[in-house]
């Protein structure tokens, strides 16, 4: 489950930080379908990947140990 959230968090951060470094750059063609993939990547990640941490963070709530 931790493996789930420390890789959420790098690839949504990774995605994060090529979208920054994206935005500069000019309108050409390896740069429009990059920032493409890259924004359809980030949104899916806030939209899918969000509320499974928050499913997983209230299961490590309840979760008792024996």
């Amino acid at each position: 489950l931790l493996f789930f959230l420390f890789r959420f968090f790098f690839l949504f951060l990774g995605t994060s930080l090529l979208l920054m470094w994206l935005c500069p750059k000019p309108t050409d063609p390896p740069y429009v379908l990059i920032g493409q993939i890259l924004t359809l990547i980030y949104f899916s990640l806030l939209l899918i990947g969000i509320p499974l941490v928050g499913l997983s963070d209230s299961y490590l709530l309840n979760y008792k140990v024996k």
